[in-house]
């Protein structure tokens, strides 16, 4: 917990970053066993970064997030074009489930402006010791609200 701290305190000091995580608690739910410290590190670091480049429209950076499988299924230019034009302003890690021992649903507040924001979820898959992001497509409508929290 404390390299977290670390982190979050370099971010806050060298980097201008748009994505923050709880200020008040580390908002972890479950068993702590099942997502050792590490793990749980290597994640808030890996989320920061990957909302921060989303943010940024830098998509060459979050490629490099998403799950492996993803760059066979979809060529990066693909990815380009659904993944820019990203509406968030600033992204905040609000909680973390453990779904087993490699897979997560990351719950985040996407502020759209700084009264107005939105609750998401992303899956976050643990493969090969890191942690990557499943990349939803948003081709057809939602078909209901919890399906929608991904998108």
């Amino acid at each position: 917990m404390n390299r977290l701290i670390l982190f979050i305190l370099l971010v806050t000091f060298f980097g201008e970053c748009s994505v923050q995580l709880p200020s008040s608690k580390y908002a972890f739910i479950g068993d702590k066993k099942n997502l050792a410290t590490h793990k749980r590190v290597l994640l808030a670091k890996r989320f920061i970064e990957y909302w921060d480049a989303r943010i940024k429209g830098d998509t060459a950076k979050s490629w490099k997030y998403e799950l492996p499988y993803m760059k066979y299924i979809s060529p990066y230019e693909s990815y380009k074009s659904m993944a820019r034009g990203y509406y968030g302003k600033k992204v905040v890690l609000i909680r973390i489930e453990p779904q087993n021992e490699n897979q997560v649903i990351v719950t985040r507040k996407v502020y759209i402006t700084p009264d107005h924001f939105l609750i998401k979820k992303d899956k976050w898959l643990y493969i090969k010791d890191n942690w990557y992001h499943k990349f939803y497509q948003a081709i057809l409508p939602p078909q209901s609200a919890k399906e929608a929290e991904f998108q």
